[in-house]
């Protein structure tokens, strides 16, 4: 599947440590597309390597959720970016909540 646009929304980053022993991260986002029968993507990345892609065929806002595992990660700071994308030119990709929270 060829994706033609893509957005970058801000970024983040998190610790890993003793004190933070987590070893999944669950990601929570709404998400929607603009032309119905289209499918919006959010992809979560950690490092600039993609653990995770999310979509949705709906044209109102949905939840949708997905867990990656952060086990193999080294000790320290790590940078989490979203990016919105959307599979044809005509159509946009729309986000309005991201939550990021740690499992143990």
């Amino acid at each position: 599947m060829f994706l033609r646009r893509q957005v970058n929304a801000p970024s983040t980053r998190f610790v890993k440590n003793a004190a933070n022993p987590s070893s999944k991260l669950r990601f929570i986002g709404s998400l929607k597309t603009s032309v119905a029968g289209a499918t919006a993507h959010i992809g979560v990345d950690v490092d600039t390597i993609n653990m995770l892609d999310l979509t949705s065929a709906a044209v109102v806002y949905e939840l949708v959720t997905g867990e990656f595992d952060i086990s193999g990660l080294s000790t320290g700071r790590h940078a989490i970016d979203v990016t919105l994308k959307s599979e044809e030119v005509a159509e946009s990709a729309y986000n309005d909540q991201i939550d990021i929270l740690f499992i143990k």
